[in-house]
């Protein structure tokens, strides 16, 4: 049986997915890297099977993003991300990436990436 609201449209072209508590409620969430795009769809569980769309979501992202994964990278307790480039040839890392509720800012921290989470490098 499909999960309530199965398939969830994220763009043309979903290349990779991956699943994590980037909101620290205790629920999954997923990214999935959409091709031919700049972008990173971030979608909220509700810890039911349903995902719906972050506040501030698409995350920007380099150029195609082909594959995404969530871990803690810098052992802060803090969900890092992780998004192959696939034009750029290249490994993006937003450190401490989570989704605010009552926000639509996307935030990331540490080396390599600005306030709104974009990769400078």
């Amino acid at each position: 049986m499909a999960a309530p609201g199965s398939p969830i449209p994220v763009g043309k072209g979903p290349s990779g997915i991956a699943t994590g508590d980037l909101n620290r409620d205790g629920k999954p969430d997923l990214v999935a890297a959409v091709g031919g795009t700049s972008a990173l769809a971030i979608l909220l569980g509700d810890g039911r099977g349903s995902f719906s769309p972050a506040p501030g979501a698409p995350l920007p992202a380099a150029s195609a993003p082909h594959l995404v994964e969530i871990g803690d990278l810098d052992r802060d307790g803090k969900p890092d991300l992780v998004a192959t480039g696939h034009d750029s040839h290249g490994v993006f890392v937003w450190l401490d990436v989570r989704a605010r509720s009552r926000s639509t800012t996307w935030i990331g921290t540490g080396r390599g990436t600005s306030s709104s989470g974009r990769a400078t490098a």
